[in-house]
């Protein structure tokens, strides 16, 4: 605190040179001046020394924030990558209600993040991709080649529902986001099994086409039923 002493005397002094006050009064009014406001000059150094120690912890504990969000913002850009586009246990079915028609799969994959809503953490059920000479088909499913190499139900010419169970980790979901290709030949009657064969749950062949479902019991989550013009369900 002797530069604060210091500046009031040189204060003083510089009054002295109008006021023609002697050495001894200078000193004694600084003395009084530094008594006064001296302790609370003190203070307020005190605090600016405090000041600058927080602001410089609070400065450290951002940085180390930084870091951790940085850290964290990694993290989830590899979890996203991982389990993009996949669904928590999704069925497939393969469904064909006569003898002349049959719904045929070559295609089954994800979509690009963007197109199934933002950034949400997707995570992938299945890809099949029968363009691949190298993909099989999964059990349950039989590999056929027609003008291309499909997977199809195992038993064609008949009423029945062909399905895959694919597993997934991942805990529960609330959308389901997917895209698949598959191809027509015969005369496929849409919902004509639903309409008037009496099948109307989601363990029958209710329809000629694909579906997608989860859970146990089958819950329905999507149809692309086939028929045999475009204007009709028949």
């Amino acid at each position: 605190m002797d530069r604060i002493f210091l500046l009031v005397l040189c204060l003083v002094t510089l009054s002295n040179v109008q006021l023609g006050l002697s050495q001894i009064d200078v000193v004694r009014i600084a003395a009084a001046v530094y008594e006064a406001i001296g302790p609370g000059l003190e203070t307020i150094e005190k605090d600016m020394k405090n000041m600058k120690s927080d602001i410089a912890s609070l400065s450290q504990k951002v940085d180390n924030l930084t870091q951790e969000v940085e850290k964290l913002d990694t993290r989830l850009s590899s979890l996203n990558e991982s389990m993009r586009d996949d669904f928590s246990g999704v069925e497939r079915r393969l469904n064909g209600l006569n003898n002349t028609a049959n719904m045929i799969c070559d295609k089954i994959d994800d979509l690009p993040v963007h197109t199934c809503g933002g950034t949400a953490n997707w995570r992938r059920a299945v890809y099949l991709d029968m363009t691949d000479p190298n993909t099989n088909c999964p059990s349950g499913w039989q590999l056929t080649r027609y003008s291309k190499r499909t997977c199809g139900r195992l038993i064609f010419g008949s009423e029945t529902c062909d399905s895959v169970f694919f597993p997934v980790s991942g805990g529960p979901y609330s959308q389901v986001c997917g895209r698949i290709r598959a191809y027509q030949y015969g005369l496929p009657d849409a919902f004509n099994g639903y309409n008037s064969g009496g099948l109307n749950t989601t363990d029958s062949a209710y329809f000629a086409g694909v579906a997608v479902m989860h859970g146990s019991p089958r819950q329905h989550i999507w149809t692309f039923a086939a028929g045999a013009f475009e204007n009709t369900t028949q």
